[in-house]
């Protein structure tokens, strides 16, 4: 692996976060866990990343138990990666014109990453 610029040391609390978050998306993120904690060394302010990447892995379990529960592993994980993939383009500001999703699916999906957001600073 190839080391960039590391800003910051983490904390044990932070590493905890972060690898409780990398455990909800592992299936859906090809970034291994000691990858997945490097980006946040090297971030200007982990904290609120780690915030972020807790979001969207929540709005992910919260869209998953809206929907029904009897669809089989391999259709479930199609819509995990596209659920992934469309939580971290709305956390940048953008959409993913893969139309997977239609514009109402996308509206519960933002509706789901925000209640996730809403709970987790509460």
């Amino acid at each position: 692996m190839k080391v960039g610029l590391v800003k910051n040391e983490l904390s044990s609390n932070q590493l905890n976060q972060i690898s409780k978050i990398w455990g909800k998306i592992r299936d859906v993120d090809p970034t291994n866990l000691e990858r997945f904690e490097l980006n946040f060394m090297r971030d200007t302010n982990p904290d609120r990343e780690i915030a972020i990447w807790r979001d969207v892995a929540d709005g992910m379990d919260i869209f998953m138990n809206r929907i029904k529960a009897n669809i089989n592993k391999r259709t479930k994980l199609r819509i995990r990666k596209k659920l992934f993939k469309d939580m971290v383009a709305i956390t940048c500001g953008c959409y993913s014109q893969d139309k997977i999703l239609n514009d109402k699916d996308l509206s519960v999906v933002c509706w789901c990453y925000l209640e996730a957001k809403k709970n987790n600073e509460s």
